[in-house]
């Protein structure tokens, strides 16, 4: 019998909401992500969604609320989908880590000392690598999107191609199953959304259209896969295929 996607997700979030596990393991960083934190933020959506959306780490309001994507990256990612054609309630989004990562730095304005985010280490990411692996097998998407770098990184291994290069394309990456065995996903790497929220520029070539075109892109991949699989019949999309194949995007 399977498992209910609601329930199995809900025994996660009270099996981890009180992880220490970076408490030790992350001593370089002071202080570590355990004591830092808020609240852990867990994944939120669908959890039968055919689009998992992977950040890389919870910001400042995302660590008071609780919820991913919750501030500037969530207004930006959000207008993604809508030009995609896409609501919240489609998807599933999760980070690679579930707490915020942050230095303490002085502030050169103001005084004192004031937090600024940093991507996650590789002990943070490695600690937190068994609640992702666990929210991709729940969730079991068709497409997994990886939003930015650090994401690229972890989940298909590839560290020396520049973002600009892989936005859009459609890859794969390996999980390790529960039991062992490899399990294959499509994956489709996109601009970091708080890295997109700092450029002005949006005409054509700039990494925000580029970033538009792949969503739109990513619709298509999507329906072909529903059809693939399920045998679904794709709906109409308000642009054209052939148009946001053949644009440039390099």
């Amino acid at each position: 019998m399977e498992r209910d996607p609601n329930q199995h997700l809900e025994d996660l979030y009270f099996k981890w909401r009180n992880c220490r596990k970076c408490e030790n393991a992350c001593k370089d960083q002071t202080p570590n992500v355990c004591d830092g934190r808020t609240h852990i933020v867990f994944g939120t959506g669908n959890p039968s969604a055919d689009i998992l959306v992977i950040g890389i780490a919870p910001g400042e309001a995302e660590d008071k609320s609780g919820i991913p994507f919750s501030a500037e990256t969530g207004v930006v990612r959000d207008e993604f989908l809508r030009d995609a054609g896409l609501a919240r309630a489609e998807i599933y989004s999760h980070n690679l880590i579930a707490c915020r990562p942050y230095v303490e730095v002085t502030d050169q304005w103001r005084g004192g000392i004031k937090r600024e985010n940093r991507d996650p280490n590789a002990e943070e990411r490695r600690n937190c690598r068994a609640l992702l692996n666990e929210i991709i097998y729940t969730v079991d998407p068709l497409v997994i999107v990886g939003m930015g770098k650090p994401v690229v990184a972890e989940l298909t291994g590839l560290r020396s191609i520049t973002m600009t290069k892989m936005v859009g394309e459609v890859m794969q990456c390996t999980i390790p199953g529960r039991t062992g065995d490899p399990i294959p996903y499509t994956f489709i790497p996109m601009f970091n959304p708080a890295f997109l929220s700092r450029l002005p520029d949006r005409s054509e070539g700039s990494h925000w259209w580029k970033t538009r075109i792949a969503w739109q892109r990513l619709t298509y991949i999507t329906d072909h896969l529903r059809k693939a699989y399920y045998g679904e019949k794709p709906p109409t999309r308000p642009f054209k295929k052939e148009d946001v194949f053949t644009a440039e995007m390099k």
